[in-house]
């Protein structure tokens, strides 16, 4: 029998307008291969490697072969004399809920009960919560917002962005991912230092309880929608790599609550569907055509984004957008995925 060479099922590949990429989605890691070694995975999906081979000249053999091998070595790829024993892994997105996750945006203006919002996005099986405080607010008020998240069982995570306050050693914070687990990210800004604070050994949850003290100052939802894979803004699991795919990787299936209770597809985006003061249910909004439509901007027709070779992986935005387009590149991404550099 001849031998194939494949990419293991959790090993995702994205061709870009220079180079390509590879996500393990298992292990949470990228690798750039050229477009050339793209090509020739993809012909060898279905042909024996060394009748794929054959059609090289020898150069180009043996460079193919070193590729073969970090593929290998990396646990990426393998070979097998039986290949429809592998088949690829199911990328079909199917979820029951018209939300998986939200934004509330909340400060000192602010006069909607924020507790009342968490009831009525919770009911639509909203899983995923992130909080960003553009004010100061006491540790008894922080505190019961963890606690309502805590005990709300449709909740799995949150994520708290809040300002520094004296209050806030890193003993207390150390301590918030032990208390709550629910914690996936507590992000605090204006801190006087740069610090992150990992996860403890009783918070072993894949990619919980993280803690991170910056001192740049966050004011207002004009920080959102930042394109830097320093930021976390790259996300490479499987669920949001295939749903980048179909789906746009920040808007589908989200909701957002701005500073005066205004609902939206994000707080920093413009279209406004009601107040969440003065409804009682989210339902129809959620269903509409015009709040669903955002979420349905896929990579592929997004200026420069189509051709990106991060494109499956990255968080994108709509909110701010070159030349305020609809389907504009973020404005706040720096990279150019024509000459594979970020400015």
């Amino acid at each position: 029998m001849q031998d194939y060479f494949i990419l293991f099922s959790s090993s995702l590949k994205t061709k870009g307008v220079n180079r390509s990429l590879i996500t393990d989605v298992q292990r949470n890691h990228i690798f750039t291969i050229s477009n050339d070694l793209y090509d020739f995975l993809e012909t060898c999906e279905n042909r024996p490697v060394q009748d794929v081979l054959s059609e090289y000249d020898q150069e180009s053999q043996e460079i193919l072969t070193e590729n073969m091998n970090f593929l290998k070595n990396n646990e990426l790829a393998f070979f097998t004399n039986n290949p429809s024993k592998f088949p690829k892994i199911d990328k079909s997105i199917n979820s029951p809920y018209s939300i998986d996750n939200c934004i509330i945006d909340y400060n000192e203006t602010s006069d909607y009960s924020i507790l009342n919002a968490i009831n009525l996005i919770s009911y639509t099986n909203c899983k995923h919560f992130q909080f960003r405080f553009f004010s100061r607010f006491s540790q008894e008020f922080i505190t019961d917002i963890l606690l309502k998240t805590e005990k709300n069982d449709h909740i799995e995570t949150v994520e708290y962005i809040i300002h520094y306050d004296s209050y806030m050693s890193f003993k207390y914070l150390e301590m918030l991912p032990l208390m709550f687990p629910k914690i996936r990210n507590l992000v605090v800004y204006s801190s006087p230092d740069n610090k992150v604070i990992r996860r403890t050994s009783e918070v072993e949850r894949s990619n919980m309880g993280n803690i991170c003290m910056i001192s740049d100052i966050i004011k207002d939802d004009s920080h959102c929608g930042v394109i830097n894979p320093f930021y976390a803004t790259f996300n490479r699991s499987l669920e949001k790599h295939n749903s980048a795919v179909d789906f746009n990787s920040c808007l589908n299936r989200k909701i957002g609550v701005d500073i005066n209770g205004s609902i939206k597809n994000c707080p920093s985006t413009k279209e406004v569907y009601g107040n969440i003061s003065n409804i009682k249910d989210l339902d129809s909004i959620v269903s509409s055509r015009e709040f669903k439509s955002m979420g349905e901007i896929g990579k592929a027709n997004i200026k420069v984004c189509k051709v990106c070779e991060f494109r499956d992986i990255c968080s994108d935005c709509r909110a701010y957008t070159t030349d305020n387009e609809r389907l504009g590149k973020p404005e706040k991404c720096n990279y150019d995925p024509f000459k594979n550099v970020w400015n």
